[in-house]
Order: structure tokens, then C-alpha cells, then sequence
């Protein structure tokens, strides 16, 4: 990976972790508020997608950063193609969190 994309991860990265920490604070606070706990579910429900970042996407990531950016073998497509797997099951918990919220935000 070239270095403006290995920057670009790194303040896509910092961007993503203060939004989620914000959205997780807004949705405890929610919770306590309202009496609703699906705001809170909403908040777990986001926090879920640190643990999965570290321990399922980071190590494919840093195979992948210590590649050099015109290496293309077998290895390199299994990488992407587990890289775009993992992405979705996060956008997949994401949407979920989304849907919860919405669904608090519905609810009386």
C-alpha cells in the first residue's frame, strides 16, 4: 500500500473510533433519559465493532500494509477478498446498530 493510502487509513481510522465513542455516549445517555434501553442496545451493539476491528480486521490489514503495492499473487486476492468479507460483517453491525436506534427513536 502507498503512503498517501496507508495516511488516509490512519485518519479514516481516528475519524471512525471518535464518531462510534460519541455515538456510543449519546446513546448511554439516551438510555438513561428516556428509560429506553434500546438506545443502550444500540450502543452495545456499536461497541461490538471494536473488538471485531482489532481481532478479525487489523491483522488483515497489516498483512496487507506490509505488502509492497505492486505485489499481486494468490495470496494477496485471498487477503482482499477476506479483507471485503470482514468489512461487511462492520457494515453488517453498523446497519444493525442504525436500525436499533431508529427503532428506540420510534418507540414511546
Amino acid at each position: 500500500m502507498d503512503s498517501v493510502a496507508r495516511r488516509l487509513s490512519t485518519v479514516g481510522t481516528g475519524a471512525a473510533l471518535e464518531l462510534r465513542g460519541v455515538t456510543r455516549l449519546f446513546g448511554a445517555l439516551a438510555a438513561w433519559q428516556t428509560g429506553n434501553w434500546w438506545w443502550l442496545l444500540g450502543a452495545v451493539v456499536l461497541v461490538a465493532n471494536w473488538p471485531f476491528t482489532i481481532f478479525a480486521i487489523m491483522p488483515t490489514n497489516n498483512k496487507l500494509m506490509a505488502m509492497d503495492a505492486g505485489t499481486v499473487t494468490s495470496e494477496v486476492r485471498k487477503l482482499i477478498e477476506t479483507w471485503g468479507y470482514l468489512h461487511a460483517v462492520r457494515s453488517a453491525l453498523g446497519a444493525v446498530a442504525t436500525l436499533i436506534f431508529l427503532a428506540a427513536s420510534l418507540s414511546k
